[in-house]
C-alpha cells in the first residue's frame, strides 16, 4: 500500500467516520453511478464488497481500504 492510498484512507475515514461505506457513498467518491456499481457486482467485477445481512437482498458495503486502492489505481493510469 503506497502513501497516497494511506492518505486517501485517512481522508475517507475522517469524512465518514467509519470503515464501511454504502453504495451511494462509494458512487460519490469514485465518480461512478450506483447502477454501475450494481452492474459490476452482478458481473463479478469492480470493487470488493461485503454483504452485512444474510438475506439475498442484504445491504452491501465497501471497505474504505478497497475504495482507496481502487481510486489510486484508477488515477495512476
Amino acid at each position: 500500500m503506497n502513501q497516497s492510498t494511506k492518505t486517501l484512507i485517512e481522508l475517507l475515514y475522517s469524512k465518514y467516520n467509519r470503515l464501511l461505506l454504502t453504495t451511494s457513498e462509494v458512487a460519490i467518491e469514485t465518480n461512478r453511478s450506483e447502477l454501475s456499481l450494481i452492474r459490476d457486482r452482478a458481473n463479478g467485477t469492480g470493487l470488493k464488497y461485503v454483504k452485512t445481512s444474510k438475506t439475498t437482498q442484504g445491504r452491501v458495503h465497501y471497505n474504505i481500504n478497497d475504495v482507496a486502492e481502487f481510486i489510486t489505481d484508477c488515477t495512476s493510469l
